[in-house]
């Protein structure tokens, strides 16, 4: 029994290292050189452990990432730094050495360019609230509006925080706000195509750092059946209405039904999954596979 425990933990131990080995990019923009005020893209990053980062150089000028403050450049690079960065290319480090809880850093040309890593696996970084970021559903189709929303402590209220948008590992989009006085908030991201997307909000000093993940796919079931589904769900229509629709459904080509010697307990079955579908629990194949419960 110990033996099993002590591999169930090493399992576990690994899952969370891959669950945040990811390979990130920071990009420097193009005026970086010679604006005072420009800063990193995005300029707070949150990284996990066994990853890479990535620093592509967008500007016209040369770059070298090192970590860092400007006021104390005897320290600089003492944790990590880049090769120089040519117009147009990247340089990449190895996030496996980095185990403090943040750092921050610095373009060692142009000093005044500054920004900072967290490490999301740290203590200091978890979140001290359980619903810091939290998405209205877990899988959309092309077209609808993602809604985020979550609450910190109130002892954040009224400070800015950040949400990073990634598609996969490719950051898409950073959205800044305010959060009200009782530390809620709220946002909604559109136009997204199809893809596995990734948020993370950082927040507060010291920075705490919160993902959540959601899948926007194409349609294969129309959404107005959602209506439908949910009605069936809650007893406002019959199995034989529901299962009416479904089938004009695979007439048109729209979904795939196969005939089947369905009993009440299948029908349970598919009940349910037509609330968690209509709620954007489980994706639209999820659903169509158990459709095929549905008697003929």
């Amino acid at each position: 029994m110990h033996r099993l425990l002590v591999v169930l933990a090493v399992l576990v131990a690994l899952y969370c290292q891959n669950a945040f080995a990811d390979s990130l990019e920071v990009r420097v923009l193009p005026g970086s050189f010679s604006d005072p005020q420009a800063e990193f893209y995005p300029e707070v990053l949150p990284f996990g452990p066994d990853g890479t980062i990535t620093w592509t150089n967008e500007d016209s000028k040369t770059h070298r990432i090192v970590s860092g403050v400007p006021d104390h450049p005897d320290y600089a690079g003492a944790f990590f730094k880049t090769e120089t960065i040519e117009s147009g290319k990247g340089s990449t480090i190895q996030t496996d050495g980095l185990t403090n809880f943040a750092y921050y850093y610095l373009c060692e040309i142009h000093p005044w360019l500054t920004g900072k890593l967290v490490l999301e696996t740290a203590q200091e970084s978890r979140p001290e609230t359980k619903n810091p970021i939290s998405t209205d559903r877990k899988f959309y189709t092309v077209g609808q509006r993602v809604s985020v929303a979550g609450q910190v402590h109130p002892d954040f209220g009224n400070l800015e925080y950040q949400i990073l948008v990634y598609d996969d590992q490719k950051l898409i989009e950073v959205r800044s706000g305010l959060f009200d006085y009782d530390g809620t908030y709220s946002d909604t991201i559109s136009e997204l195509a199809p893809s596995k997307y990734t948020l993370k909000v950082s927040y507060g000093l010291p920075t705490q750092v919160a993902r959540t993940a959601f899948e926007v796919s194409e349609p294969l079931i129309p959404p107005w059946v959602r209506s439908d589904a949910r009605w069936w769900a809650s007893g406002q229509i019959s199995d034989g209405e529901f299962a009416r629709l479904m089938h004009y459904l695979e007439k048109q080509g729209i979904v795939q039904i196969q005939k089947t010697d369905a009993d009440q307990g299948d029908i349970t079955e598919v009940k349910s999954g037509a609330l968690w579908w209509a709620d954007g629990l489980i994706s639209d194949s999820e659903f169509a596979g158990r459709l095929q419960l549905l008697p003929d």
